[in-house]
């Protein structure tokens, strides 16, 4: 019995050692790319059908920057390969009015790869966001506009400046919601910021931050 096992171990080692080597081998390839665009104040960025990991941060220009990764590996010989079908999936980025953008993703119907995609767009803190993403997490950071997001399959993470104020309106459909703001009333001096978050299947979490914290901050806060 013992001489079975060790044949087998003999024959299989090498094969497990060429699979290994196969997979240390294969090399990361990314396509990235970004784009500047002005936007009036108080605009409007709308996000749709995008796929992947989106993060969307306020910050104080008064310009929107849109940065897309596409992202897969590659075996040995096949770079060029991989980078062609990367440059296949299409984030265009239209101006419909100075006051609001457009940013569209476009896969192709068939693909062999399974390519990643991480988007991060900067946009001026009082913008407003209409955001319909299919699967991935989507978190959102420092955007004191309104904010209309919903997902297919993911997370959404909304981390809102404060001292303001919110109506807020979260459904999920499988999953879990969390809400620092539960149970605050409404301040009744001025319009609160409207806050629409529909998850079909996954959670949904809604965080404040201080005004300083956002400030300071280089991107979104962790997620605990």
């Amino acid at each position: 019995m013992c001489d079975l096992q060790e044949s087998m171990i003999r024959k299989l080692c090498p094969l497990f050692f060429g699979l290994c080597l196969a997979l240390s081998a294969r090399e990361q390839v990314q396509l990235v790319t970004t784009e500047h665009f002005d936007l009036a104040a108080g605009g409007l960025v709308r996000v749709m059908d995008s796929t992947g990991e989106l993060n969307i941060e306020g910050w104080d220009r008064p310009d929107v920057e849109v940065t897309v990764t596409r992202l897969n590996e590659a075996d040995p010989g096949k770079k060029d390969q991989v980078t062609r079908e990367l440059k296949r999936i299409e984030v265009t980025t239209k101006r419909q009015s100075d006051g609001e953008l457009v940013i569209t993703t476009k896969k192709p119907a068939r693909s062999g790869l399974n390519i990643a995609l991480d988007y991060r767009i900067r946009v001026p803190m009082g913008t407003r966001l209409a955001i319909r993403h299919k699967t991935g997490d989507v978190v959102i950071f420092n955007v004191g506009g309104d904010i209309d997001a919903s997902a297919k399959l993911g997370g959404i993470v909304v981390q809102l400046p404060v001292p303001a104020s919110y109506a807020i309106d979260a459904k999920k459909g499988i999953g879990t919601l969390y809400n620092d703001f539960a149970g605050e009333p409404t301040a009744k001096d001025g319009t609160p910021h409207k806050i629409h978050l529909h998850v079909s299947i996954g959670g949904i979490e809604i965080q404040k931050v201080t005004t300083e914290a956002a400030l300071n901050a280089e991107g979104p806060m962790k997620v605990q």
